[in-house]
């Protein structure tokens, strides 16, 4: 295993720790550190072990960043119905199917694509996916926002 990724993997769990962590401190930064080391830990370990591996490229960076941009406005859109929901009562939202493409089922980047796409939409904050058919080449998703669908509608595909 490369080195270099173990460091990545090790400087990125580390940052993301500190952003979490909200000051810096001698022991948040040795917190920081101690994660950092344990996360490069595991990635080796479980590297060593997977018999499916992903293969990420810059398509899966764009989506992961279109998704971050998107966040505002899916907690802005989230925030009437989940208010209603808690004073009123009830539930909020609706379900969904979306078309979610299948394609060569041993294909690390294929793998990547699909890992990514699926967590990318489970993290946003006006829906998230409840299951993934892939004998029906979709996804069942539970949407907050009334009337809300994906900016497009091959979006997972």
């Amino acid at each position: 295993m490369p080195v270099l990724r173990l460091l990545a993997v090790a400087v990125a769990a580390a940052v993301f720790y500190m952003l979490l962590a909200g000051q810096v401190s001698a022991t948040e930064i040795g917190t920081a550190v101690v994660l950092g080391v344990l996360a490069a830990a595991w990635h080796h370990a479980a590297s060593g072990v997977s018999r499916r591996t992903f293969a990420a490229g810059a398509g899966q960076a764009a989506r992961w960043t279109s998704a971050f941009l998107r966040m505002p406005g899916g907690v802005r859109r989230s925030l009437w119905p989940l208010a209603r929901a808690a004073i009123m009562g009830g539930g909020a939202g609706k379900s969904l199917r979306v078309r979610f493409a299948r394609r060569a089922a041993d294909d690390p980047a294929e793998a990547a694509r699909r890992a990514t796409a699926v967590l990318a939409a489970s993290l946003a904050p006006d829906s998230f996916v409840v299951r993934v058919r892939t004998s029906r080449d979709e996804v069942l998703m539970h949407s907050l926002a009334p009337g809300q669908s994906p900016p497009d509608p091959r979006w997972l595909s």
